[in-house]
């Protein structure tokens, strides 16, 4: 009697531990099918991403220029502005 309650609980805790690696490994094969789908958007995207950057460095470029435009304009105007005042 003892024997055999002893066997069922056993069995029951090996049905349990199997049902929970059963669970991890569906879940372990969803995350791989979601990390494989975002890795091909993510190659898809590359392109994409790239010339995005490059714009942006373009941008900087000009946002530079403009920026040491903007600083000779100032002194400029600052010189005029104290030749006015004197």
């Amino acid at each position: 009697m003892l024997f055999e309650h002893l066997i069922e609980v056993k069995a029951t805790r090996l049905e349990q531990e199997k049902d929970q690696y059963d669970v991890g490994i569906r879940k372990l094969e969803e995350a791989n099918v979601t990390i494989d789908r975002l890795h091909e958007e993510l190659e898809k995207l590359g392109p994409e991403l790239e010339a995005k950057g490059v714009a942006v460095e373009a941008g900087m470029l000009v946002l530079e220029r403009e920026a040491k435009d903007v600083e000779e304009t100032q002194r400029a105007v600052g010189a005029e502005a104290i030749l006015v005042a004197e």
